[in-house]
């Protein structure tokens, strides 16, 4: 009987245990990795017209990866998932709360 125990909780360990540990070390429960869904076609249209001026950073911008603190982002109205800076010259779509990059038009 005791055997039997031991031997289902090694089980449920070797099964479940990688999950276990890996949802652990991820404070966020992996929504820290995710990006939106490309936005919507007004999202991007709202961008292209709006007049903001560039700044210019030397960090590299790319996808999946937030903008610096010093980079000012603006609202998208009607969308509050997304918001928008032009940096280096190029419109960059952004989730406004983790500053994460979704979209760069240059």
């Amino acid at each position: 009987m005791m055997r039997n125990r031991i031997l289902a909780a090694g089980l449920a360990l070797a099964a479940f245990g990688p999950t276990f540990a890996s949802a652990q070390n991820d404070p966020a429960g992996g929504a820290a990795d995710m990006v939106p869904d490309r936005p919507p076609a007004e999202v991007r249209t709202y961008v292209m017209h709006e007049r903001v001026p560039s700044v210019a950073v030397a960090e590299l911008v790319a996808i999946g990866e937030p903008l610096p603190p010093r980079v000012p982002i603006q609202s998208v109205p009607q969308h509050d998932g997304y918001s928008f800076a032009v940096v280096n010259e190029r419109r960059v779509i952004v989730e406004p709360r983790s500053r994460r990059v979704i979209e760069i038009y240059d």
